[in-house]
């Protein structure tokens, strides 16, 4: 039997698809970087990573690539020799390899591999045509010197508008004080911002001119005809080169569709389909590898289980969503009848930091104070609890530890409604609560938790919605799986190796952001044997600050809510001691800003934060000559007493 391996490999991550011989998709994964520039070896750590993703997830294994035929698509990529020189390093060997630029395999997958050219108009822009067996490219240099009619350049110009309004040169409209509100209020907080924001940063701000200019702002508007004239010279000129059809693809191709003009829209042909389809079909054009061929780097790990696992996130999400959105719908109706004056939690370690964001959630949409109660007041203190009409919540993995179940059996003789938030539908913990809602995380087998710590915080985040019937909330929950997968392809790797040669860290967050920095400083002790410490930004300027100097660690998160000021001050201030600070705050000044999902509610960033973590300490822990799924002296299930 043959397989088909498709690869899309950018500068941030790298996507396969597996099919048989028929096109059937099995699996698809995700990997690390596969940017040609980074180095062959890197593009190839990549590459594999999101291979043996996608081999897990249709239940194989690599033992079928040497029957499989790989097409990739990579960035970086420029000439003929440069796809020969990737192919001819396999790692492994494959029934047969051929490599293209991205744009090329983008191209192959929109014109079904005819002829035909396409637009790319996403964070950056690219013109590509293949006619007669001959490619030709349109721009696609880099922010920016290029980049035209991209998100990157229409941030750009909104950020430019936004200066120019401030100074008096152009009117001060919506759109203008939108940017400079979002960016800090002036110059003063906009110049240090750009001097070290990233393409992705100002295409971050392209949904900001659409909204606005959908509003009727002249100054948005303005630069969104500007963007549509500059892709469609581009568009003119592919057809110029030969190409019969052009298909305009990308993140913001169906936004700036209506600015383009008549005569490009009406001549634009649908995408038939994507990269990774494009380098299928140069999967089954390739040619076979000589026999003399020999592996490149057949020590390549496979991507562990604490990463495969943390990438199930989103599928997670949305299967809770869909399986468990019903049951939520239930329980918040009856806790409105209900009328809870207490909410009182029951969790150890990962459970724990979830219950800790599940916390400030309550008490911020309901008014509600929330207590965590030790389970050894009734496990060995063996002291009753009086709960008279108080909702008691219990969140575990496994749903076994003997003094959860004391607790809770506790908690329901003492009046309260108990509800359990557990991954084992089969536990013990399941069955003893009046409310069982399943996490749907499935089956976790790395000791570290990855995907059902993910499952915790959004159960919380959909109890909250339900019982404050929150417009706000509900529209975060449906945001969930997108928000995780567009987390789940940012790299937050580079940023965190300094953390190889580290002994020690500190890692603050604040209100919804706590129970998130909590499990980050767990997971940097399970996986990487590396003392780190939570603490509040509020907490930390007292006595742990004595602690800070020249080239501490600190990785600093926050969200967009009340808390977003106070804990910069606090990153700005360890920063000033000369402390290491990664901060998903771009405007803290002297941090190394880390890649954030932008536009999110405040309740999905620590979720989405806490899965680019995940997706990136698994590596650190392998630098560190460590494997992350078997961390020193743990096992999965913990039972305690």
């Amino acid at each position: 039997m043959t397989w088909l391996l498709g690869i899309d490999g950018g500068g941030t991550r790298c996507r396969a698809r597996l099919t048989d011989a028929g096109g059937q998709i099995l699996g698809e994964g995700l990997g690390g970087p596969a940017n040609i520039r980074l180095g062959l070896a890197t593009a190839w750590s990549g590459i594999m990573q999101a291979v043996d993703a996608a081999l897990a997830a249709a239940g194989l294994d690599r033992s079928i690539l040497d029957r499989t035929r790989i097409g990739l698509g990579l960035a970086g990529i420029v000439t003929d020799a440069d796809g020969v020189s990737i192919s001819k390093v396999a790692p492994l060997r494959f029934a047969a390899v051929a490599a293209v630029s991205d744009a090329h395999t983008a191209c192959l997958g929109a014109t079904g591999g005819a002829d035909g050219a396409i637009l790319i108009t996403g964070t950056g822009s690219q013109g590509f045509a293949l006619v007669g067996g001959t490619s030709h490219a349109i721009g696609g240099y880099g922010f920016p010197a290029s980049d035209q009619g991209s998100g990157a350049w229409i941030g750009r110009e909104a950020v430019r508008a936004a200066l120019l309004a401030h100074d008096g040169l152009a009117p001060l409209g919506p759109l203008t004080r939108a940017v400079l509100d979002g960016l800090g209020g002036g110059p003063a907080e906009v110049v240090p911002w750009s001097f070290a924001a990233k393409p992705a940063d100002y295409a971050a701000l392209a949904p900001l001119v659409l909204e606005h200019a959908g509003k009727g702002d002249e100054a948005a508007a303005t630069i969104l005809r500007r963007a549509a004239d500059d892709l469609a010279a581009m568009a003119r000129r592919l057809r110029e080169l030969g190409a019969p059809t052009v298909s305009l693809v990308g993140g913001l191709s169906t936004p700036l569709l209506p600015w383009l003009p008549d005569d490009i829209r009406r001549a634009l042909a649908p995408p038939k389909g994507d990269a990774m389809d494009g380098a299928l079909i140069l999967a089954r054009r390739a040619a076979p590898l000589a026999e003399a061929q020999m592996p490149y780097a057949p020590d390549i790990a496979p991507l562990p289980l604490m990463a495969q696992e943390a990438a199930e996130s989103p599928a997670v999400a949305a299967r809770q969503m869909e399986r468990c959105g019903p049951l939520f719908r239930d329980l918040g109706a009856r806790l409105r009848a209900l009328n809870p004056s207490v909410v009182v939690t029951c969790a150890r370690g990962s459970s724990d930091h979830a219950a800790s964001y599940g916390k400030y959630l309550i008490e911020t949409a309901l008014g509600l104070p929330v207590a965590s109660v030790g389970p050894s007041v009734v496990s060995l203190y063996d002291t009753p609890l009086k709960l008279d009409g108080a909702l008691f919540i219990a969140v575990s993995q496994s749903g076994k530890s003997p003094d959860l179940l004391r607790l809770t059996e506790s908690a329901k003789a003492g009046g309260a409604l108990t509800v359990a938030f557990v991954n084992d539908e089969a536990s013990p913990l399941a069955g003893l609560c009046d409310v069982f809602i399943p996490l749907c995380a499935g089956p976790e087998r790395s000791v570290a938790a990855t995907k059902s710590y993910v499952a915790s915080l959004l159960a919380f985040l959909q109890l909250t919605a339900h019982w404050s019937d929150s417009a706000d909330l509900h529209a975060a929950v449906a945001a969930a799986p997108g928000a995780l997968s567009k987390a789940a392809a940012l790299d937050w790797h580079p940023a965190l190796s300094r953390l190889v040669s580290a002994t020690g860290l500190y890692v603050i967050g604040r209100g919804l952001g706590m129970g998130v920095a909590q499990e980050m400083a767990l997971k940097c002790k399970e996986t990487c044997r590396l003392h780190a410490e939570a603490f509040s930004a509020a907490e930390v300027i007292h006595g742990p600050l004595a602690l800070v100097g020249p080239g501490f660690p600190v990785l600093a998160l926050s969200q967009h809510d009340q808390t977003r000021e106070p804990t910069a001050q606090a990153a700005a201030r360890m920063a000033g001691l000369g402390a290491d600070v990664l901060s998903t705050d771009p405007g803290v000044p002297g941090a190394t800003a880390l890649p954030v999902v932008a536009g999110l509610p405040p309740e999905l960033e620590p979720m989405a934060a806490v899965l680019s973590f995940y997706l990136a300490i698994h590596r650190i822990s392998a630098a560190r000559g460590l494997d992350p799924d078997v961390p020193a002296n743990l096992r999965k299930v913990t039972e305690t007493i």
